[in-house]
């Protein structure tokens, strides 16, 4: 019994020591560029004792799915180190496993970005290997590599701009297709709408967080925001993304951005109250101290650009206030711009004048006109006391 088990274990060591004569060496240099064909371009090691005819098998495959499968045509192994490429090694046989990548490649030139596994086999074309025994070419298992192709067209993010902020809560999105890619058969977006929390970065929330709105098989560069959802919330931050897919599989993606809602202004109250111009002259007089602000409206539409009033009193002073700037009648002012800002407009219709700023203006009774449409004038008649 002892001898039977050193002999099992012997026979399997053996099994196990014994190598392939060949070993593979990719020349992968092109990480934005990769087609079906640069499997050829490798570097090989032979130990055999003499020439011997073979064939390759190589097989791609992404996240753990075989994506296409080659095979040569005859090879010439001279012992020793040999270069191959696509131009050197001829290609008897390739099948896709997937149609979706074989349609990119044939738009794009290149196979979709994402990282793949390039698995290498060789065979004898004879069963005896040329004579040398049906074992000179022992490879029992694949040598397999790693390759990583780069995107080379990412989808351009446009509307909302990254850090904007934005005043309507319902925004729509659209983005910058990557071309030509963009053009192949079942190619489609996959968008991502996520909120920020604080202290965290947007490219970590659109993969941590919970969507808020997400959205797979979108044929067209554009998606507003639905109807059926609530409101975006003023004061907070959203993060969106957009991935370009053919099938399901990704083939280009976007910079993440983000976005934020401005805070709502709170509507100011009026703590005072407004006189109000009219077409009677005989209307009553506003009191009003001396140095201090008149608030007003005035409805009526006026001629020209600005809001001009005439200012006429029982002093035999007459003023003429348009907008920022004010003219006196019978009145010398040295410096005129000390003068600017009497009249201010902070609303719709809503008007004040600064008292205090307009010179040599005493108590008494005083007539405000404006000169309407159609030449109709509007009077306001106020009485400044002390």
């Amino acid at each position: 019994m002892r001898k039977y088990l050193v002999c099992v274990i012997l026979g399997l060591f053996f099994v196990a020591a014994k190598g392939s004569p060949l070993t593979f060496h990719p020349r992968f240099t092109n990480s934005f560029r990769f087609m079906a064909a640069d499997v050829w371009n490798i570097d090989i090691q032979f130990t055999g004792a003499a020439n011997l005819n073979a064939y390759f098998i190589a097989t791609v495959s992404a996240g753990g799915k075989p994506v296409c499968t080659m095979k040569s045509g005859v090879v010439l192994l001279v012992p020793g180190a040999q270069s191959y490429t696509a131009a050197t090694v001829n290609t008897s046989q390739l099948t896709y496993h997937s149609q979706a990548i074989a349609d990119i490649e044939g738009m794009t030139g290149t196979f979709p970005s994402g990282t793949y596994t390039v698995c290498y086999n060789a065979y004898c074309i004879t069963g005896n290997c040329d004579g040398q025994g049906s074992e000179a070419l022992y490879n029992e298992y694949p040598e397999c590599f790693e390759m990583v192709v780069e995107p080379p067209t990412p989808i351009l993010l446009a509307i909302p701009e990254d850090k904007a902020e934005l005043e309507w809560k319902r925004p729509t999105f659209n983005w910058i297709p990557p071309m030509p890619i963009a053009n192949v058969t079942g190619f489609n977006y996959r968008y991502i709408l996520v909120e920020r929390s604080k202290n965290q970065s947007c490219p970590d929330a659109v993969i941590r967080n919970r969507p808020l709105y997400y959205q797979i098989g979108l044929d067209q560069p554009t998606l507003p925001y639905p109807a059926e959802m609530n409101d975006l919330d003023t004061g907070k931050v959203y993060c969106w993304k957009v991935d370009g897919l053919v099938e399901s599989i990704p083939v280009a993606q976007s910079e993440v951005w983000e976005f934020r809602l401005k805070p709502e202004e709170i509507e100011k109250k009026d703590t005072f109250k407004f006189a109000k111009f009219t077409t009677r002259l005989d209307a009553g007089n506003i009191q009003v101290k001396s140095n201090t602000v008149l608030y007003f409206v005035c409805t009526g539409s006026y001629n020209g650009e600005f809001l001009r009033i005439q200012m006429s009193g029982d002093d035999n002073y007459s003023y003429l206030i348009e907008n920022n700037q004010i003219g006196v009648d019978k009145v010398e002012i040295a410096r005129p711009n000390e003068f600017s800002n009497v009249l201010q407009h902070f609303g719709i219709n809503k008007y004040s004048m600064d008292l205090s700023k307009i010179p040599g203006l005493a108590t008494g009774y005083f007539t405000l006109e404006v000169l309407g449409e159609n030449h109709v004038p509007y009077f306001l008649k106020i009485q400044i006391v002390d």
